[in-house]
């Protein structure tokens, strides 16, 4: 077992590479997330509303996480 690999230096190639996937994501939950709880995503249509929030904190863990590797 390796040690001092993570996390990664925030100027090294890959936690440059890392922090722009996160903003990535970031990007489209910004994107996605107020029509999500408006109900605009689908025509005033609310009952998959709860399953689309699912999925945009599956998104904000999956940045919080790729950050989170990054120093």
């Amino acid at each position: 077992m390796g040690s001092g690999t993570f996390p990664i230096r925030r100027d090294d190639e890959d936690g440059k590479i890392l922090l722009s996937l996160a903003k990535g994501v970031d990007d489209i939950i910004e994107k996605h997330a107020s029509g999500v709880y408006s109900g605009d995503s689908g025509g005033n249509q609310f009952d998959n509303a709860a399953i689309d929030g699912g999925y945009l904190e599956k998104l904000r863990l999956a940045a919080r996480l790729l950050k989170e590797c990054v120093r």
